[in-house]
């Protein structure tokens, strides 16, 4: 293990993200067909020793903001084998700190995708009840991505998370399985859900503040190790070779997607 990679995880401040886009542009990336990546298989991550708690499939009211199923959802979390082998790296940088990841969501059927979609419009226009639906629609899609117009033989319709290539994850300690204090709720549509919220904290701050920067540092550092790429407005997303992968880089020139295959086939 790198010893200069683990003394950094906690101290390094968070980048300015690259990419400041929060909507569905990434679409327009091109996928790379001739990849060895293209038409990769998903696994069942907790089979491969990864900590899973399948957020939209619990039935225990403990999944707030939602606090219910959704009913398409499967208790097992699938991602691409590539994604899963490096989760497996980040756990062993995260060994020395005594914690693991975490992960709530991989691969995404487009049917929970237009379930999660009409949650967050509603969200929006509950929020923001003066505004315009296109300001609602805008602010919903911060947060999730718009399945509409999903064609399950054009790979440029898919949403990221039904490519299996992205990944929504915290970190748990290894001798409680409690999670970090990540300083906000996963899928809250508000503004400290945002990377970087707790970067400008200062040392006078609240040590929840504090505690939340650490711990989002941790989780960024220990997962950009292994080429993964953090979606600026959510500190637990992170994107492997898709689409969005690509934009949250800023968009390298020639750089291209990759794209994987739908557990037994089934998108929709």
């Amino acid at each position: 293990m790198k010893k200069k990679l683990v003394s950094g995880l906690l101290e390094k401040p968070l980048p300015e993200p690259l990419s400041s886009v929060d909507g569905d542009e990434y679409k327009l990336v091109e996928i790379d067909r001739d990849g060895l990546l293209f038409d990769e298989e998903l696994v069942d991550v907790a089979s491969q020793g990864i900590a899973v708690q399948a957020f939209y499939a619990r039935r225990d009211g403990l999944n707030a903001p939602l606090y219910k199923p959704f009913e398409s959802a499967s208790d097992r979390v699938f991602l691409r084998k590539s994604v899963v082998e490096r989760l497996k790296e980040v756990n062993r940088v995260l060994l020395p700190f005594g914690v693991e990841v975490l992960v709530w969501d991989g691969y995404r059927p487009v049917s929970v995708q237009k379930a999660l979609w009409n949650w967050i419009l509603e969200e929006a226009r509950q929020r923001m009840p003066e505004a315009s639906s296109v300001e609602q629609t805008e602010f919903a899609l911060r947060f999730a991505s718009d399945p509409e117009g999903f064609d399950p033989n054009n790979p440029e319709t898919y949403p990221t998370h039904s490519t299996g290539g992205a990944v929504d994850l915290t970190l748990r300690e290894l001798a409680s399985g409690n999670s970090l204090y990540m300083g906000g709720i996963y899928l809250d549509p508000s503004e400290n859900t945002a990377t970087r919220f707790f970067e400008n904290a200062k040392r006078n701050a609240p040590a929840s503040d504090l505690e939340a920067r650490r711990n989002r540092r941790l989780l960024y550092w220990a997962m950009s190790s292994f080429d993964f790429v953090n979606y600026a407005y959510e500190w637990w997303h992170f994107d492997y070779r898709t689409q969005a992968w690509v934009m949250n880089q800023g968009m390298p020139a020639g750089l291209k997607a990759s794209f994987g295959v739908a557990y037994e086939g089934q998108v929709v």
